[in-house]
């Protein structure tokens, strides 16, 4: 059975759940292929994310910038 970094299991969980995943694709400047980040997980590979946990936040709005522009 799946337990996250916290231990706890999918079922631990209230219903229903919010998951944070992230996908972050490149293109490689010399190759003509697009390249996603993963992360190992559990013995596999995922998308970097986590479960939003009850009575916690988001550090920043969704859809909101991840970057300020500065200059």
């Amino acid at each position: 059975m799946y337990r996250d970094s916290s231990g706890k299991a999918l079922t631990d969980y209230p219903r229903p759940s919010v998951a944070v995943d992230t996908a972050v694709l490149t293109v490689p400047p010399v190759e003509a292929s697009l390249d996603v980040v993963l992360v190992r997980a559990d013995g596999g590979w995922a998308l970097p994310g986590t479960f939003l946990h009850e009575g916690r936040r988001s550090p920043r709005p969704c859809g909101g910038p991840s970057w300020r522009r500065s200059g």
